[in-house]
Formats: structure tokens, sequence, C-alpha cells
């Protein structure tokens, strides 16, 4: 039988020597750990924007083909598509028409970082133009809808390069799918097309990551991918992340 002299003298803690050797290296290690994981969620972060840029342009141009009209994708400040949340205060870029309030009050209030525009659908030909072929099915209409809307983080940086390189959605805010499957800006007609589209998705965080790539094709390829495109026609998917 065991004493309980003898029993307690058998379990002992550790001692401060011990406890600061673990401690050493436990830092050590979250040390040569650390870069590897800001590496890991910036590109992680670049994986997600590219994937919810990817989608909005697929279901937009869905959406253009179902309802017979062009459908508009919008950087929702300015002509660029990711400002800082601090930047992203009043209201943000809207068709020239636009004037329902409460849509605008909520496009506003998501602070977005871009957001697919369709027209409205009615009866009346004054708030809801047919036109197919020109920027008025949006422009002058007093009520679109705003099926898409995202919101990322301030650390994506996106830039975008078009070819033919004249005709830049930069320039112009968006982009336009016609039903038929073209792509431009949204100034564009169906006689003034885009080939291609690369939107190259970088991390302000990092630098030195590959980030990703979403390229546009003119007739309704979208492929979103690790690192750059050595192949794009144009010079934004195959620049390096900063």
């Amino acid at each position: 039988m065991i004493s309980r002299g003898a029993l307690k003298n058998s379990v002992r803690g550790f001692t401060l020597v011990e406890l600061l050797v673990v401690i050493a290296i436990a830092a050590i290690i979250a040390v040569i750990a650390a870069p590897s994981v800001t590496r890991s969620l910036a590109m992680r972060r670049t994986q997600a924007a590219a994937f919810e840029l990817r989608t909005s342009i697929l279901q937009a141009r869905s959406l253009a083909a179902s309802i017979g009209r062009p459908v508009e994708l919008w950087p929702a400040y300015s002509s660029t598509w990711n400002v800082p949340v601090a930047s992203r205060t009043g209201s943000p870029s809207l068709p020239a028409a636009e004037a329902n309030a409460a849509t605008i009050a909520t496009l506003t209030a998501a602070q977005l970082s871009w957001y697919v525009v369709s027209p409205c659908v009615a009866a009346s030909a004054t708030t809801c133009p047919t036109t197919t072929t020109t920027a008025a099915s949006i422009a002058n209409s007093t009520a679109n809808n705003y099926p898409i809307q995202v919101s990322l983080p301030d650390q994506t940086v996106i830039t975008v390069g078009t070819s033919p390189s004249a005709v830049s959605p930069n320039a112009t805010i968006g982009l336009r799918f016609f039903p038929n499957g073209y792509i431009g800006n949204i100034k564009s007609t169906t006689s003034d097309i885009l080939t291609q589209v690369s939107f190259r998705i970088c991390d302000s965080a990092v630098s030195g990551i590959d980030g990703y790539t979403v390229l546009v094709g003119a007739f309704g390829t979208v492929r979103a991918f690790s690192g750059r495109d050595p192949d794009t026609t144009d010079t934004v998917g195959n620049a390096k992340c900063p």
C-alpha cells in the first residue's frame, strides 16, 4: 500500500525554468509561422473576392439573356472597384435617372464594392424604356433593380484591363452585358464590344502574393484562378501584385 506521504512526494509541477523554456519555444514557433499565416489569409481574401466577382458576372450575363435587355455591373463608388470602407460615404454611383429614394438609401447604407443593375420591367415606357441596344434601358429608368450587391474588405485591391484597351470599363464606370452574350462598357452598343476583360485581384496588407485573376471572354466564358495569366491580351491580367 502506498502511503499518503509517498504519493504526495511523487506528484510535482513544472519548475519556473521549464515553463520559461516552453514559453520561449512557443514564441519562436509563432514568429516563424506568422508570415505564412498572414499570406494564407491574404490569399483567401483574394480568392473570396475573385469568386464573388465571377458569380456576379455570370449572374449578370444570365439575367441579360433571360430578360432580353442589357444588364450592367458597376463599381459602387467612382471608377474604383473596391474603395476603402471609410471612403464609401454618400450616395454610390447610380444610373442618371434613378429616383427611388428607398433604393438609394439602401445602397448607400450597404457601403458596397460593386452591384449588378438591371432595368425595371413595367407597362410604362416612360419609367421602364424597352430599348435593348443602348444605355437608355437603365440610364433613363427611374426605378432600376439591384439584384446583386457585394461588399469586400478594405485590403482587396482590384485593377481592370480590357481588350481592346480603348474601351475601358474604368473610363466609364462599369461593364454592360448584352442579351446576345456580348460584353462592353456601359456606353457600348452591340457594335462596340470587348473581346476580353481581366480583373487582377491583390491584397494591400501583404506584398508579393500571387493574388487571383478573373478573366472574362467575349462570349460567356468566365474563369477565376490563382496567379497571373501570361497569355492575356492586356497588361493587367499578367501584372504582378505589388
